[in-house]
């Protein structure tokens, strides 16, 4: 018989958390440009929650720590060596899952799909999941997102919920801060004088990109970082649809 959502849901358990780690890996060619880290992993989780019909949640993780690049040129097709990172984090977390309903349009649309006719639902039509999600409020959460290289270093959090009444299903924000910017700013003027048409290229648009963000960072509602010496940026959608940097508008309501 065709499965059903609450099927799938009672097979979701035995997965339980999932990692898959690669450990030092290095990278070379006869030119003597090479790339190696540390290490690299990868990992997911579902839970799918009490009960039939119960809300589930899931997360993933991704890690890339100690990235090493070298190039005998010092750069990387107009990058500076210098801006390669060295590490990388990202961890993500839904919560609330509608798990029965979300895998009986699944389940029904690829039934569909074999049978060559049309679900009724959309399929994988991504209006029609977020739809179920947003009745539901699923949240999608951003727990860690880290970025770092010989420059500059980035870190963030953030949340954001499914909602029928926002103008794009979603509403929310996250809060980042940001280290460096001023030793970005000079890296992006030695690119512009370089010499290098593709160097220089790149270091005005990171100038141009670095000016945008010091107007943001003198908004109405910027946080306050918990490193002195970083910028912080408060980034978040509204119902509304309008986009804000540290209170500043981005892009209007939809």
């Amino acid at each position: 018989k065709q499965m059903t959502g609450e099927d799938v849901r009672a097979m979701l358990p035995w997965l339980g958390d999932m990692e898959m780690k690669l450990q030092k890996l290095s990278i070379a060619d006869k030119e003597g440009n090479s790339f190696s880290l540390d290490e690299m992993r990868l990992g997911g989780r579902y839970d799918a929650g009490p009960g039939s019909g119960g809300l589930g949640s899931a997360g993933f993780d991704m890690a890339f720590l100690g990235i090493k690049a070298v190039s005998p040129s010092g750069d990387f097709e107009g990058l500076d060596s210098r801006l390669v990172p060295d590490r990388f984090t990202l961890s993500l977390g839904i919560l609330d899952i509608p798990n029965d309903a979300l895998w009986n349009m699944l389940i029904d649309a690829a039934y569909q799909g074999l049978e060559g006719g049309d679900s009724g639902t959309g399929g994988f039509e991504g209006e029609a999941m977020a739809g179920l999600m947003a009745a539901s409020g699923t949240r999608l959460l951003l727990n860690e997102l880290s970025f770092s290289n010989q420059i500059m270093a980035l870190a963030g959090t953030g949340e954001f919920r499914l909602s029928e009444a926002a103008a794009y299903f979603i509403e929310g924000g996250f809060v980042f801060e940001l280290l460096g910017i001023s030793e970005l700013q000079a890296l992006a003027q030695e690119m512009v004088v370089s010499g290098d048409p593709q160097k220089q290229e790149n270091g005005q648009a990171l100038l141009g990109t670095l000016g945008m963000m010091m107007i943001y960072s003198q908004g109405p509602e910027t946080p306050t970082p918990t490193v002195p010496e970083a910028t912080a940026f408060a980034i978040r959608l509204t119902p509304e649809g309008t986009v804000l940097i540290n209170g500043l508008p981005v892009f209007g309501a939809q």
